[in-house]
């Protein structure tokens, strides 16, 4: 099994090499609209091959070299804690974790930063700014820039603009991207020495690309010094909050396996290519917020001692209504909850019921509780904008065609390049493994032990629930188009599945040994390249 799977890791390569780059397929879908003429219902673009050797160099050294370094720090990490003596204290212990997370998202900060230069050079100048203020791309900044002069005024009005019927950025989503563009203005302009640190960091040549791009399309005036300021500060956010998912994902990680299967899915996140294609779009900001939510979830449900679980419900609750506040898409956390929560009371015959539903009455009376406050600071009714968000999303394929049946098939694909093939290559096993155990243990499950047992199986359950919210969010249609890049706030829950068989130690007989170390090795590499060839070969956006 474990030579298989590395020669399926090794072969993954040049399948993903070959599709994205050599290839003339369609990254996409085209139809056919009613008069019998092509429809292209979305396609990603390509970007230009490398031409020459300089080009390569250009393009491939940054990320080799970072990548050398992020390796070397995933395998050496893994090695210190593979040597901790069991005996450690766990305060030791804890403090080594965290200063080998603390390393871990430095260097991940430094690896996505490196392989985004990957992309042809106007292409990678014009991103990191571009695509946070361009109307068509998104508009929250350029909203908050040039059409908020007050925040007060617009919370005020902000449910009757969703009444509007916008079926885009704007009308679907919740106020909390205006409000981030607005914090980011007013901090660079009430704080100069912020202003002046952001200023002193900015790349000339994204400056001056930015420059260009904003005196072609003339949109509005240019952004002044300060606000261009914030611009950047808001790419800038977009990159530290994907590495600082590393944390939640650790963290969950760790009640669910031992300590080295939680950093090796730790290591494995800032890998995925999506991630580094669609930074710094406002979409790779949510893993941070859904990762956590769920986090606060399962330790909330898990734990024994009541002055836990009560703060670890309250956390989630907040976390999760800052999460709507930003997107509608952390719903979908929701849905994983409450499978992760139905599963638990059936495999332990509702011993469970009680402690559970109270940790989800707690976490949605912190969700409601915090909607009350907002809208009494702000005047803006929150369950109200919600409910037209998804009216309005609803919306959007009554004005452009989807054919759902080809989605269906699409969305699987486009995901498994979204994560990296190597990566697809072990979760889809994983997953199936783990549902088949599952389902063997569900079975077998009788007499008091019933709760014990469901306390010990908590990742297989986990695994099941979100595997059960995927295939809801497949099924539904409500995603057909640009899963690569909407889906990647989900994408944290196919590193837990990974972790199934990437334990150094196994559960059962029936799992397969894949977490020796020339395996999880080779599947590093493999990922890195893989990322490497995607963000190289293919446009998250038009220009």
């Amino acid at each position: 099994m474990k030579r298989l799977s590395s020669v399926i890791l090794t072969l993954s390569i040049p399948v993903t090499l070959i599709i994205l780059t050599l290839s003339s397929l369609t990254l996409g879908v085209i139809s056919s609209g009613s008069d019998g003429q092509p429809v292209t219902e979305w396609v990603w673009n390509r970007h230009q091959p490398v031409s020459d050797a300089a080009g390569f160099a250009d393009r491939f050294l940054p990320c080799s070299a970072a990548g050398l370094a992020f390796a070397l720090t995933a395998f050496g990490g893994l090695r210190r804690i593979q040597r901790r003596s069991w005996r450690s204290h766990h305060l030791f212990a804890g403090i080594m974790d965290a200063c080998l997370l603390a390393l871990l998202i430095v260097v991940s900060w430094f690896w996505l930063s490196a392989v985004q230069k990957a992309a042809p050079m106007e292409h990678r100048l014009a991103k990191p700014m571009w695509v946070l203020y361009d109307p068509s791309s998104s508009g929250y900044f350029f909203e908050a820039a040039f059409r908020i002069p007050d925040v007060s005024e617009f919370l005020k009005g902000y449910e009757q603009r969703m009444r509007e019927g916008d079926v885009l950025h704007v009308g679907t989503h919740p106020p909390g991207l205006f409000l981030l563009s607005s914090g980011c203005l007013t901090a660079c302009e009430q704080l100069p020495e912020l202003q002046s640190a952001v200023r002193s960091l900015q790349d000339r040549d994204v400056i001056h690309s930015f420059r260009f791009l904003e005196n072609e399309a003339k949109f509005e005036r240019p952004l002044n010094g300060g606000e261009l300021a914030a611009l950047s500060l808001l790419s800038e956010l977009s990159g530290i909050a994907v590495v600082l998912a590393i944390a939640p994902i650790w963290w969950l990680s760790r009640m669910l396996f031992d300590a080295a299967t939680a950093w090796k899915t730790a290591c494995l996140w800032v890998t995925l290519p999506c991630l580094a294609v669609f930074c710094p779009k406002s979409d790779v900001l949510f893993p941070l917020t859904s990762t956590s939510v769920l986090a606060l979830a399962v330790a909330a449900l898990i734990t024994d001692v009541w002055w836990k679980r009560f703060p670890a419900a309250v956390l989630a609750g907040l976390v999760l209504w800052l999460g709507l506040l930003l997107s509608l898409a952390h719903l979908t956390v929701i849905v994983a909850i409450a499978a992760f929560v139905g599963l638990r009371m059936i495999t332990s015959r509702a011993a469970t019921f009680r402690r559970d539903t109270a940790v989800m009455l707690l976490m949605a009376t912190t969700v409601a509780v915090s909607c009350l406050v907002f809208e009494q600071l702000t005047d803006c009714r929150l369950p109200t904008v919600w409910r037209l968000n998804l009216s309005n999303h609803a919306g959007f394929y009554d004005q452009f065609q989807r054919t759902w049946w080809r989605w269906f098939l699409l969305n699987p694909l486009e995901l498994a390049f979204a994560v990296g093939l190597p990566l697809t290559s072990i979760v889809v096993p994983a997953i199936v493994r783990t549902v088949v155990l599952w389902l063997r243990e569900l079975r077998s499950a009788t007499g008091v032990n019933d709760g014990l047992r469901a306390r010990r199986s908590t990742s297989a359950l986990l695994t099941v629930a979100t595997l059960l919210t995927w295939m809801a969010l497949w099924l539904s249609g409500k995603n057909c188009g640009e899963a690569a890049r909407l889906w990647c706030f989900l994408t944290p829950w196919l590193l837990l599945s990974a972790g199934h068989v990437l334990q150094s130690r196994v559960a059962s007989p029936d799992d397969h040994r894949l977490g020796e170390k020339s395996f999880w090795r080779l599947l590093v590499v493999t990922q890195l390249i893989a990322g490497a060839i995607t963000v190289g070969s293919v446009s998250g956006f038009s220009f």
